[in-house]
């Protein structure tokens, strides 16, 4: 089974914070071969400037973190006509941001579910019967 985690779900990886257990048991049961963990390629970059804007962090770990990322083996996705079609169709119709978009997007086209900690964009997008809110 293949799920999609956005930035708001990864990012409690590294910085503990409200549902970061329930975050890292996602991380778990990717590396265990019971989930596959999938995102857009612009996920390593969101974890980088999610650390860099809510932390003090320095450089070194915020290097460590990105280490980190890579060794769960994130299967990411680059942008295609077809996927950036569908993420500019959802940011217009929800009214979110085309990166936020994009994993919805990504979820959509596979067929699988997206997971989010993003209150504020489940609120805009539950109706999708793809999407769950992390808790």
């Amino acid at each position: 089974m293949e799920l999609v985690l956005d930035a708001s779900v990864v990012i409690k990886w590294f910085l503990q914070e409200k549902s970061s257990e329930e975050a890292l048991r996602y991380r778990q049961q990717h590396l265990e071969g019971r989930v596959a963990l999938v995102a857009p390629s612009l996920l390593p970059f969101e974890i980088v400037n999610a650390i860099c804007t809510k932390t003090k962090t320095r450089l070194p770990t915020i290097l460590e973190a990105i280490e980190t990322y890579r060794f769960t083996g994130i299967t990411e996705y680059f942008l295609t006509e077809k996927l950036a079609q569908l993420a500019a169709t959802l940011s217009k119709t929800y009214r979110i941001s085309v990166y936020d978009a994009a994993y919805v997007a990504l979820a959509q086209n596979l067929g699988c579910q997206f997971i989010t900690a993003d209150r504020k964009l489940y609120r805009k997008i539950k109706s999708l019967r793809f999407v769950k809110l992390l808790e």
